[in-house]
């Protein structure tokens, strides 16, 4: 899906990545892994021993992180939908790190606290449990240095609710006008190909969102819908491609060669909801890109696209299916 928390996360190749900042601690902590085993990275918890969705976010960035050393086998975290209940399907919680152990038949759990600060994110700590209960291995807490715009995003993220949702998120995916600026939308994958939609993905997929207009002038909004988690994030405008305002009957995005979306788990299906409007949208003025819209500016959005004429406007919405990784738990395909 989409996490931004949502199905697709920008990326560019010169983009800090969190693993150059904990290569050391993960590399002492993989060590003492005996080769061929299970592991599992649970949500991290901030200092109150809260979950968040900043939480998951790193959870789901050391499971990354870990799955680049081939000498263990790191579980699919997302799984957790199949093998817990369903009110618990994504809540891969740290007070129950020992039955998540048992459930997905893993040798050991990495879990993980953090904190936000001024400038930078600290990782007060990395522990790795094993199964027994006993603790293999805990890190010495390190920073990650961040930038303003990454903590007021990080701050935003952490504030979401976990579940959330909406009768206004429908409405806001339904809208339809009558309008004809958009005359094709399509998903391209990292040859530039057009992919059939509904596309499927796998985690780790590159792609480019396309589209055609038959007038130019207006202004362009694309958005990211997570089925599975209830979370609508900005997809445009963006940090690579900071104006709405369409100058081109043909748009790329993200425009740079070296950026564009990556797939990301939990798998299940995303939407991207595209709106070309004649007016600029003033209830989206302080959304930076990849961040989590809340309720109450998605409620702001939706209203405001309401009372347009609907000649004003016209929308696009494209279906993208996530798979799963390919190897599963017990083997499943």
């Amino acid at each position: 899906m989409m996490v931004f928390i949502f199905l697709i996360w920008p990326f560019e190749q010169n983009e800090k990545d969190i693993s150059s900042y904990s290569e050391k601690y993960v590399k002492e902590m993989v060590k003492e892994i005996p080769e061929n085993k299970r592991v599992v990275v649970a949500n991290f918890v901030n200092l109150k021993g809260e979950e968040t969705w900043l939480g998951v976010y790193l959870g789901k960035k050391f499971s990354g992180i870990l799955s680049s050393y081939k000498k263990i086998k790191v579980v699919d975290r997302e799984l957790g939908k199949k093998v817990f209940a369903k009110e618990s399907k994504y809540s891969i919680k740290q007070k129950n790190a020992l039955d998540i152990l048992k459930k997905f038949q893993t040798d050991y759990i990495l879990i993980g606290r953090y904190l936000l600060k001024q400038d930078c994110m600290e990782i007060i700590e990395l522990k790795l449990m094993s199964s027994d209960g006993s603790e293999v291995f805990s890190s010495k807490s390190f920073t990650i240095p961040l930038d303003k715009e990454e903590i007021k995003e990080f701050r935003e993220i952490e504030k979401m609710p976990l579940e959330t949702t909406s009768d206004t998120t429908l409405s806001f995916l339904t809208i339809k006008g009558e309008g004809k600026g958009i005359k094709e939308a399509y998903i391209l994958n990292k040859y530039n190909e057009k992919l059939k939609v509904p596309c499927i993905l796998y985690p780790g997929d590159y792609i480019k969102i396309g589209i055609e207009f038959y007038e130019t002038g207006g202004y362009l909004y694309i958005f990211g819908w997570d089925t599975e988690n209830h979370i609508v994030t900005l997809l445009h405008p963006s940090i690579y491609n900071p104006d709405p305002l369409v100058k081109e009957r043909i748009v790329k995005l993200p425009s740079q060669d070296t950026a564009g979306f990556v797939a990301d788990t939990p798998p299940g299906y995303n939407w991207i909801k595209i709106i070309y409007t004649h007016k600029k949208l003033k209830s989206l003025s302080s959304v930076k890109e990849r961040g989590v819209i809340s309720q109450k500016t998605l409620n702001m959005i939706d209203k405001e696209i309401q009372e347009f004429d609907a000649s004003s406007y016209s929308t696009r919405l494209l279906e993208i299916w996530i798979r799963a990784y390919k190897e599963e738990i017990g083997g499943a395909k």
